[in-house]
């Protein structure tokens, strides 16, 4: 009901739709992340609607797509929850170009947890679209930090043949200009390499040939799996003795054990090269997303979350846990504040640009424990670590203290001017290790 220029709606019950890949569109097998994921939705829409002061007088209900990571289902759900009145979309959580710009068009909000293609932070082509997962050429920042941290001014680039890896690698060359930064050499590898596959060529031996003698830092562009391969051919050359040393991210928000950065125990892959990659790690240091902090609250949440995908609508599995969980709950919070805020003042619910608006540029703490942000383009904002083959500070895994694993030395935390800093915390009083005590 609209009276004179004010939205007055008392006790709605509001519709959102959510958008998550449950299915491979290939073989019809439950391969999507949204297996347990999903499972964080419901939970966060029954905390909406048990919480007065996240939507207050309101409620939300909803439906589910199993979009299958397929552009057509997605562009279809959207028109059709915009047709049928709801109030937004939360997803897709794979590729999203096509539905955020069919979403911006219609003025239809879509809050995403799981895409991580740059074009959406342009505001102008994409008004209504907003996530709570960093973009991963966030990262950027935190291996700059790093760099001058050492004074490390010149790298060999090796980075993946994929668009991911290479729009990383485009956003850090703008800022090596910047920074006075020099690229010795420029290395990029196929993908398809797999450690574990010997009718593939190792790529890694022969870069390092190429390089080594004009190269003191190496800044590694692939997967964990890929990184552990190339500090492994590293340490066959020899180049282990501390004047060496690797850069490497990880982007995938994966959670790992101390173990799970060398170790292929966990892709049931463990072999006796394991100590070997673990000999080889000293060498290598990897700016990763900080973990969420397993907090009784996080444990507690982890459980719900999985036990509601096995439940209906979704009959799932509940297997192994993923960070995406946390961000789909934070951006249906999120966007519950934004509808209440847009209700609060005074402007109509169905305004797109309006609900988008109240969520740019907020703080909020997410549901794993971090303190997170939206920007001012929409894109979220969380912390980075420095992780280092070390010392365990404390069990892990079955592993007692002084055991060899990968460990944070400190974060990296974004400040109020945009500014990011490394911050060595009581959580993270440890001293990098080089390899013979070099540094």
């Amino acid at each position: 009901l609209v009276a004179g220029y004010v939205w007055v709606a008392l006790g709605t019950e509001y519709k959102i739709g959510l958008l998550v890949p449950l299915t491979d569109p290939q073989n019809g097998n439950a391969s999507g992340i949204g297996d347990p994921v999903a499972g964080a939705f419901p939970v966060a829409v029954d905390d909406i609607n048990l919480n007065p002061a996240i939507l207050p007088g309101h409620t939300l209900s909803w439906e589910w797509v199993d979009s299958k990571c397929d552009i057509n289902t997605g562009l279809t759900a959207v028109s059709d929850w915009w047709k049928r009145g709801f109030v937004g979309v939360i997803g897709p959580g794979c590729s999203c170009d096509y539905e955020a710009r069919l979403a911006g068009s219609i003025n239809f909000p879509m809050f995403d947890y799981g895409c991580d293609e740059g074009a959406v932070s342009n505001k102008l082509l994409y008004p209504t679209y907003v996530r709570t997962l960093p973009p991963s050429t966030r990262i950027v920042d935190s291996v700059i930090i790093t760099l001058q941290m050492f004074d490390w001014d010149q790298v060999t680039v090796v980075y993946r043949n994929h668009s991911v890896w290479t729009n990383i690698y485009y956003a850090m060359r703008e800022e090596f200009e910047v920074n006075k930064i020099t690229v010795q050499h420029e290395e990029v590898f196929q993908t398809g390499f797999a450690p574990n596959n010997d009718s593939i060529v190792n790529p890694f031996p022969e870069i390092i040939t190429r390089t080594k003698e004009t190269t003191r830092i190496y800044l590694f562009l692939g997967e964990m799996i890929e990184v552990r391969s190339f500090a492994m051919a590293v340490l066959d050359q020899g180049l282990n003795n501390g004047d060496y040393a690797i850069i490497a991210m990880a982007i995938d928000h994966k959670i790992r054990s101390s173990q799970n950065w060398h170790s292929l125990d966990y892709l049931h892959m463990g072999t006796y090269l394991d100590e070997k990659a673990a000999k080889a790690m000293e060498s290598v240091l990897i700016v990763a997303p900080k973990a969420p902090k397993f907090t009784l609250v996080y444990k507690s949440w982890n459980i719900k979350v999985r036990n509601r995908v096995e439940e209906a609508p979704f009959f799932q599995t509940g297997r192994e846990f993923h960070t995406f969980a946390a961000f789909l709950y934070d951006a249906t919070i999120l966007f519950a504040k934004a509808l209440a805020d847009t209700l609060a003042a005074g402007e109509s619910p169905f305004d797109g640009e309006a609900i988008v608006s109240h969520a740019m540029g907020t703080q909020y703490q997410s549901i794993s424990m971090l303190q997170n942000e939206i920007d001012v383009y929409g894109d979220g904002i969380s912390r980075y670590m420095l992780m280092d083959m070390n010392e365990l500070q404390e069990p892990d895994k079955g592993l007692t203290a002084g055991y060899p694993g990968v460990i944070g030395v400190g974060e990296f935390i974004r400040n109020s001017n945009g500014h990011w800093t490394f911050n060595r915390t009581d959580d993270y009083d440890v001293d990098i290790k080089w390899p013979n005590d070099a540094g």
